[in-house]
């Protein structure tokens, strides 16, 4: 067996050695920098907002980090009237809703034009607020009563003959006094905790009635006299690029820490470039639980 193994061996090597050849003269593709946009807009924001980035090329000399793109020409139409975003600074565009507002139902184009002569384009549509929204909301306060569980149940009507979209969202606030009693308050702001998915369609639900998944959410119980505790629920009615945009977002992040994981692509609505350009509309319930 000795005899056999060293030949064996010395093949081998002899066979993997020449298996190593460099080669040379592979052109590989280019990859420009994009312009990358983020934009989202609501009929209860207080001003456009637009961010403009350039993504950082997969292949070539590259910058280890995007960067805001500054001085460019960004625009928005609704088809009648087309107003400009100022720069406020590195990659931030901004302009106050109250010069030209954000209405439900109207379509709005943003054109962007970077120094260099980079041009995108992106489109959304604003959906209109859901009908009949309402919440039914249940307590019941622990064994000491010291903290108050709160349940809740989202419902709305469903608008008919369409695709409709939804994203839940909501908080808790507990304001604290402080002492002296003329002290600005301590917010500490909570998440409600859906027991189901937060991201909603209208599938098989076309202009019916539609309901939350429960949420859940504890306050501190009435011997905590210090305390005052708000609910913030709200119902975003949201356009299908939100709604893409959000679930492709959240797949990726949670795939990333995944080495078996196939890669997610992240959803874009922008011709020419990358990012999103989306419209969502907000109802909020709002009351003092204590």
């Amino acid at each position: 067996m000795k005899k056999l193994f060293l030949p064996f061996s010395l093949a081998l090597t002899v066979l993997l050695g020449a298996c190593e050849k460099e080669v040379t003269g592979i052109k590989l593709p280019e990859s420009d920098a994009k312009l990358v946009v983020n934009s989202f807009i609501s009929p209860q924001d207080t001003a456009w907002r637009v961010t403009l980035y350039q993504s950082v090329p997969t292949l070539g000399v590259r910058e280890p980090t995007s960067s805001g793109v500054a001085g460019a020409l960004v625009t928005v139409t609704d088809g009648n009237q087309t107003v400009t975003l100022p720069n406020q600074g590195d990659a931030l565009y901004e302009l106050p809703t109250s010069d030209f507002p954000v209405v439900a139902g109207r379509t709005y184009t943003l054109r962007v034009q970077a120094p260099d002569g980079k041009t995108v384009e992106a489109a959304c549509t604003v959906p209109g607020a859901p009908e009949d929204f309402g919440l039914v909301i249940d307590s019941l306060p622990d064994a000491n009563g010291a903290r108050t569980r709160y349940y809740l149940r989202l419902n709305w009507t469903d608008a008919g003959g369409q695709e409709n979209y939804y994203r839940l969202a909501g908080e808790i606030r507990r304001e604290w006094k402080e002492v002296p009693a003329n002290a600005p308050p301590t917010l500490y702001p909570l998440s409600i905790n859906w027991e189901g998915e937060t991201f909603l369609d209208d599938k098989g639900k076309d202009g019916q009635t539609m309901y939350s998944p429960k949420g859940e959410l504890w306050a501190l119980g009435p011997g905590s006299t210090n305390t005052r505790v708000y609910l913030q629920a709200s119902l975003l009615h949201t356009d299908r690029h939100y709604y893409q945009y959000h679930l492709s977002a959240r797949n990726a992040i949670r795939n990333r820490d995944n080495p078996f994981a196939e890669p997610t692509l992240v959803y874009s609505n922008v011709t020419g470039g990358l990012g999103i350009f989306a419209a969502y509309n907000r109802t909020t319930f709002s009351m003092q639980l204590r």
